[in-house]
């Protein structure tokens, strides 16, 4: 009891300390089985694990987090309040932090939904409950703002808090997807989604529908392929006037004004000065098509791939003669290639077939071997995906580097502003003592005190 008592205070007060505060998490781990013997013990445990769980130090969220996630599976079975309160309070941790969304932020926010996941996955019938009931607040929220886009209701759906909120919901019902499990939230989380993307239709919105998209088209990957429909909000964006590529447009504005540049990881809505941007513009013409890419990989291994992409194809077509960009231009023409190949490789395995569409067995076993086998259009995929993992290696790598040369500038500045103030401290005692020799030399004791003497 007394340890118990005496390391929560510790804990809170070493917070300067990651090395000290992530000994003293890991040593709490072996005493949570005994917690529930000491009176008001588990709350004070609980809640301070849970406050470390947002901390910047990778190590103290890892041993946090096991001391939360201790509690929560020992409570479970018994739908004690410190299982409810472990589901609740994790899920609160990941949205007090993903109020701000950079790339500072983004290493604890992922940390938070992966423990989320992990978390809920302890007990699938309470995390039913917990899920249904942020998912209906969400939607809760959505409604208000539909039926009355006021300034506050509009507000509480557009940020950060709200979008990772739905991105969380969406990784946990598509990790336990099976219908016995959170199968049956997978509907109203998609559908959430889409009305989010409904009600900010603006061309300055775009950035967040890229978000939602690239949520959806992981919830259909982790979900065994389930089908939502995104190819009618990719392509809007892509046939949108505010984002036409003109070959007459120039890029000079953008290399003169680099503020203006956007990185869409982090932006949920563009200025105004930004919208006109041939950076932009092409930025999002390249997101939106490794997501219709990764949308067309995903059911690419379906018996009516070719019908039901056909009208992707055709717009695709159109595109590459008007977008007179090389790059752009390049990728669009890759694309069509890539599914031109799989659609043929599809249609002349389906000559060779003896049953029909009714057959769901025949169907699956079909699916099955095209899955098994891959095509062109999930190779394609799996490259392009690559390229963006590497860059965003290579960008967080950047952004250590520069954070280590400013600290190390920040020391050197703070040494030689030390160094300066001794330096004045030292000339003033040299010139104090030729003073006190020289009164001395001539007798003059003047400013000596008697008591020194």
């Amino acid at each position: 009891r007394r340890f118990l008592s005496a390391l929560v205070p510790a804990a809170n007060e070493g917070s300067n300390d990651p090395v000290m505060v992530a000994v003293l998490m890991q040593s709490l781990a072996p005493f949570v089985p005994v917690l529930h013997t000491l009176k008001g013990q588990t709350k004070s445990v609980l809640k301070m694990a849970l406050n470390m769980c947002t901390a910047p130090e990778e190590v103290i969220r890892l041993a946090s987090y096991t001391v939360v996630r201790a509690i929560a599976t020992r409570a479970a079975g018994t739908r004690t309040m410190y299982q409810s309160t472990a589901f609740k309070g994790i899920f609160l941790a990941l949205v007090r932090t993903a109020n701000n969304y950079t790339i500072h932020t983004l290493p604890v926010i992922g940390f938070l939904m992966s423990s989320v996941v992990d978390l809920y996955g302890t007990d699938l019938e309470a995390a039913y409950q917990h899920t249904f009931v942020y998912t209906r607040q969400l939607a809760v929220y959505l409604r208000a703002a539909l039926q009355q886009q006021s300034q506050a209701n509009v507000r509480a759906v557009f940020n950060w808090q709200y979008l990772n909120a739905l991105r969380t919901w969406g990784l946990v019902v598509s990790s336990y997807h099976e219908p016995a499990q959170l199968g049956p939230l997978i509907h109203p989380v998609v559908q959430v989604a889409l009305g989010v993307m409904d009600l900010f239709a603006s061309p300055r919105m775009f950035p967040m529908h890229l978000h939602i998209l690239e949520m959806l088209n992981h919830i259909s990957t982790r979900a065994n392929g389930v089908y939502i429909p995104l190819t009618t909000y990719l392509l809007r964006i892509l046939t949108s006037p505010a984002l036409s590529l003109n070959a007459s447009e120039k890029r000079g504005r953008d290399d003169k004004d680099e503020k203006d540049r956007v990185d869409l990881q982090f932006t949920m809505r563009i200025k105004k000065s930004q919208h006109k941007s041939m950076d932009y513009k092409t930025a999002v013409w390249r997101e939106t098509l490794y997501l219709l890419t990764e949308h067309l990989a995903t059911h690419s291994s379906t018996i009516g791939f070719p019908e039901a992409f056909w009208a992707v194809e055709s717009t695709l077509r159109k595109l590459k003669k008007e977008v007179k960009l090389p790059k752009i231009n390049g990728m669009i023409t890759a694309l069509l290639r890539h599914i031109e190949t799989t659609s043929a490789k599809i249609k002349g395995k389906r000559d060779q077939v003896n049953f029909g569409p009714c057959d769901m067995v025949s169907v699956k076993m079909f699916e099955d071997d095209l899955k098994a086998n891959g095509n062109a259009l999930v190779s394609y995929h799996a490259s392009l995906r690559q390229s963006r993992v590497i860059d965003f290696a290579n960008k967080q790598k950047n952004l250590k580097s520069r954070k280590t040369i400013e600290d190390a500038q920040e020391k050197l500045e703070m040494r030689n502003t030390k160094n300066g103030s001794d330096n004045v401290k030292g000339g003033k005692q040299v010139r104090t003592e030729g003073k006190r020799k020289h009164r001395s030399a001539h007798g003059d004791y003047s400013d000596e005190s008697d008591d020194e003497y």
